[in-house]
Order: C-alpha cells, then sequence, then structure tokens
C-alpha cells in the first residue's frame, strides 16, 4: 500500500508596477492597467478564472512565458492535464532555461505517469535560470522526489526531499511527500513524524492528516 504524495506547482511573482519618465496617453494607461490585473488573477486565481485571465494576457502578449506555465498549472488543477503539458511546453519554447516553468512541467508529466521524463525536467530546472518566481529551487526537488518514488527509486526519493526540506524547512508539501516515501519504505515511525510536521506547518492539509491517520494505523499493527 502507498500513501499520496503530490508534486506542486509554482507561481511567478506578480508584476510590481514601473513608473517612467516619458508621457503615456490616457489609453495607453488604461490598457496596462488592464494586463496588470490580467496578470494578477492569472498568477493569482484558481481554475477557470486563472486560465481566462491568462489567455486574455497571452492574446496581448503572446511571448509571455510567466503567462503560459501558469495557464499550465490552472488547467492542470481542472484536469486538463494534456493541455497544460503544452502550456508549459510553450512556455519552455519562449525561455528553454526557465527554471519554474520546468519544475511545473516536472510536476505536470508526474500527474501524467511519466516519471523519467518528470525527473529529468526537474533536473533542468534545477540547473536553469533561476527564476523561481514565489517558489525557489526546492520546489524542483520535491515534485522530483514524488517522481523518484513512483519508480521506486526510493533512496533517492528521500534525498530529494530532503534537499527540499535542507532548503526549505517550512514547506509542509515536502514534509507531507517525505512521508508517503518513509511510508512506502515501511518506516512508520519516521512518516508518522513526518506528517505531524507537515501538520503543525500547516493544520489545513487534509491529505497529511489522512496521511497520518493511515499511518498511526499501521504503525500499531507492526
Amino acid at each position: 500500500m502507498s500513501l499520496v504524495a503530490l508534486p506542486e506547482p509554482g507561481l511567478p511573482r506578480a508584476n510590481a508596477q514601473s513608473g517612467s519618465e516619458s508621457e503615456v496617453s490616457e489609453s495607453e494607461s488604461d490598457a496596462n492597467i488592464q494586463a496588470q490585473d490580467w496578470y494578477e488573477t492569472c498568477v493569482t486565481a484558481t481554475g477557470q478564472d486563472a486560465i481566462t485571465a491568462c489567455d486574455a494576457l497571452i492574446e496581448t502578449d503572446p511571448d509571455d512565458e510567466r503567462a503560459w506555465t501558469n495557464r499550465g498549472n490552472a488547467l492542470d488543477e481542472i484536469g486538463e492535464t494534456e493541455a497544460a503539458l503544452e502550456s508549459h511546453d510553450r512556455a519552455l519554447e519562449l525561455a528553454p532555461n526557465y527554471s519554474l516553468a520546468l519544475a511545473n512541467r516536472c510536476a505536470t508529466l508526474g500527474s501524467l505517469g511519466e516519471h523519467e521524463a518528470a525527473v529529468d525536467s526537474c533536473l533542468a530546472a534545477i540547473e536553469g535560470d533561476g527564476r523561481w518566481g514565489d517558489s525557489g529551487e526546492e520546489l524542483a526537488w520535491d515534485n522530483m522526489g514524488v517522481s523518484l518514488a513512483y519508480l521506486e527509486r526510493y533512496e533517492e526519493s528521500l534525498n530529494a526531499h530532503r534537499m527540499a526540506l535542507d532548503l526549505n524547512p517550512d514547506y509542509a508539501n515536502a514534509w507531507n511527500n517525505l512521508g508517503a516515501t518513509l511510508f512506502d519504505l515501511e518506516r512508520y515511525g519516521e512518516a508518522i513524524e513526518a506528517f505531524e510536521q507537515a501538520l503543525d506547518l500547516n493544520p489545513e492539509d487534509d491529505l497529511a492528516r489522512s496521511n497520518l491517520i493511515v499511518a498511526r494505523q499501521r504503525d500499531r499493527q507492526d
């Protein structure tokens, strides 16, 4: 029996408003404000709302790799995984070394069960341009750890999740995913500790709570 471990998407940073010494027309100013609103919604909203905003932003700037990868995240969220992969791939056509898009592509490939390709994409993210948005390199390590576990490369999976936690000890998702790999190795006591840490950091994490219940039951049976 395996527990649920989930890869996680990362988000670009919201744009900062920039000033200019040159005068702009009222229509140009309105267009800039509208584009900024679309970008904020594309980054911060979920599901169809995010997709609609990302599409509007892409229509005005089809070369915005940040909009493409966030569109991929939103498509992934509603189960449109193949379309999500196409969006991440488009982002990477525009910026082949874009770390965040590579890590997001890793998560989507994992959702599709293409775990070897997912590991390769996460490794490329770590070696990429260092643009992580609101995330960090820990995103790629954690997502890679999930796919390594599905490949039954458990020790490598543990190392990847621990690398993520070395970079960000407060990364609740990585604690849950570490716990899932420890559970697969029948190291139930350590798995329980990892799930408890995930819940300490994020009490709303229903997945970690469910995993903790199962791990405690299995630990009592041994």
